[in-house]
């Protein structure tokens, strides 16, 4: 086989979606493994959403891409589709991947190679008190011992290198137990690191002159419960008029028998087109409003929030609060906490919270602001930057003051804060 010296933009695009199938193929030992930051079991659906809207977005570019362009393209999508906090690491290492390509037409191995290093670094950056033995010392470590097989075989092809890196992520992962206790506690590797040596499989395959990898998911249809909404990011930029949002919930009642005239009373207040349907135990709950932080409130007030999303209208505006925000707090006592249904016990928070925010452009700094404004108010922190949008993650037991307070004045278009326990409720059914 002739060595491959160089690739195309269509050989990396086709490396990527391979990188994508791969990581589905796998996603449920993923999630099974999944005990780092918390053992919620989402690491493998939450890294197959993130590569899913890379995959759709890479699918309609042309055989004359560039590399540049495939990965820019993988940059941008998985920043605005990334799920969880692995998703939040993914785009973040996918933006360097593609600063490190920007404006190549072809790459060398010590190119893609650069590139990766770039990733790995930017991600490093981008997280909150990395921890050792987690994607990102994969990541970095694989990196490194890709360097020094360039150095001994500098005229190594893109096959060898990349199926040197996979390899080489392989070792690595198998050490992240004695490098993260909780991964030696119960037995097993870092579920992200697990993906990214998932990735690396995919992209060698490729690489290795045998086209994509096929999918063999597809028969199973798309990632129907994982995926919640297509970002959509397009939308007036300034002097727009307070943006709309469709909010819906699931709320599990506290033996209110009230509980649903009492909700539907208090979002009528706040919007229309509201719907609050009861099922067993559960309360699901729809409404169009300007104060998703208000509807959220009235929500942890009813019940248990199980799940909640917000979604921008289609023209999303500034966000600009023409009233207070209410004064509302959780009582800080662990007891009465638990009394109002918002101490969940493990893990330390009980929500995990997501934000799609569009950047200001008034804000110097935005993405350094929002994770200032993250880092005081939960753990597990991940704020991964593009050009158009910041895409934010956090564990926090405050999502009605962070929501509310932090977040006012740039462009929220997506809103998502799930239970954590009912997460791990879910991995253990």
């Amino acid at each position: 086989m002739n060595k491959i010296m160089s690739v195309n933009g269509a050989t990396l695009r086709d490396s990527l979606i391979s990188a994508a199938n791969m990581v589905s193929e796998n996603r449920s030992q993923l999630n099974e493994i999944n005990v780092f930051p918390v053992p919620d079991g989402d690491t493998g659906a939450n890294l197959s959403v993130t590569l899913g809207a890379a995959k759709r977005q890479l699918g309609e570019l042309g055989d004359g891409c560039t590399v540049g362009a495939a990965a820019q393209c993988a940059a941008a999508a998985t920043l605005r589709g990334s799920r969880g906090n692995s998703g939040a690491i993914l785009a973040l290492l996918f933006r360097g991947f593609a600063k490190g390509l920007s404006g190549k037409r072809e790459a060398s191995a010590a190119e893609l190679l650069l590139a990766f290093k770039l990733g790995a670094e930017t991600a490093f950056r981008g997280v909150q008190s990395p921890a050792e033995g987690t994607i990102l010392t994969v990541a970095r470590e694989t990196v490194r011992q890709g360097e020094a097989f360039l150095s001994e075989r500098p005229d190594a092809d893109i096959s060898e290198l990349w199926s040197y890196l996979a390899a080489s992520a392989k070792r690595v992962l198998d050490d992240t137990p004695r490098l993260l206790p909780v991964l030696r506690e119960a037995g097993g590797v870092d579920a992200g690191g697990q993906g990214l040596y998932c990735m690396l499989q995919g992209m060698a395959y490729t690489f290795s002159g045998n086209g994509v990898l096929p999918d063999s998911l597809k028969s199973q249809g798309p990632l129907g419960a994982y995926v919640f909404m297509e970002q959509n990011v397009t939308g007036v930029r300034a002097g727009a008029s307070i943006v709309t949002y469709r909010v819906m919930f699931d709320l599990q009642q506290n033996g209110n028998t009230e509980i649903e005239g009492n909700l539907r009373i208090q979002l009528e207040a706040l919007g229309k087109n509201v719907v609050v349907v009861k099922s067993g135990e559960t309360i699901r709950c729809q409404v169009f409003t300007e104060r998703p932080d208000r509807a959220l409130i009235a929500g942890m007030r009813a019940g248990k929030l199980m799940l909640f999303t917000g979604k921008a209208s289609a023209t999303p505006g500034k966000v600009r609060f023409s009233a207070p925000v209410e004064e509302f707090r959780f009582k800080k006592n662990v007891e009465e906490r638990k009394e109002h249904g918002g101490w969940l016990g493990e893990p330390p928070y009980s929500y995990c919270m997501e934000l799609t925010v569009l950047k200001d452009i008034a804000d110097c700094s935005p993405a350094e602001q929002l994770t200032a404004a993250l880092e005081r108010m939960g753990g597990g922190v991940a704020v991964a930057e593009g050009e158009d949008l910041i895409q934010c993650h956090v564990h926090t037991n405050v999502p009605e003051e962070l929501l509310g307070r932090q977040i006012k004045d740039g462009y929220v278009t997506d809103i998502r804060i799930e239970n954590m326990c009912r997460q791990m409720e879910n991995q253990r059914a």
